[in-house]
């Protein structure tokens, strides 16, 4: 698969993702297996998520104009492969946390 085509497949997963994360929380929350009507916070941490996700999209989508910067994809890739890091691990950690809580 071509790099373009890999990254407009990145832009628009995100901007799926982040939308649908931003306007319907609770059917992104059935698909991450949340209990289900989601909590206020959760409705809102999901929604966090969602407008962030959509920005790292039009980062990625403004980045590939043709009058950027050489350097401006690269580090746009760079802070997506942050957050979603830091995401992961953080994930990790509360898994592991509410794991030792139930004594599993």
């Amino acid at each position: 698969m071509q790099a373009a085509t890999c990254r407009k497949i990145l832009v628009s997963s995100r901007a799926a993702v982040g939308w649908l994360s931003v306007l319907a929380p609770n059917l992104i929350g059935r698909a991450w297996r949340m209990r289900s009507p989601l909590d206020k916070d959760v409705r809102f941490a999901v929604r966090l998520f969602g407008i962030r996700n959509v920005l790292l999209g039009y980062q990625l989508y403004q980045a590939e104009r043709p009058d950027a910067d050489t350097g401006e994809l690269e580090e746009v890739i760079r802070q997506g492969i942050a957050v979603d890091t830091f995401d992961a691990l953080f994930a990790c950690l509360i898994y592991t946390s509410d794991a030792a809580d139930e004594g599993l």
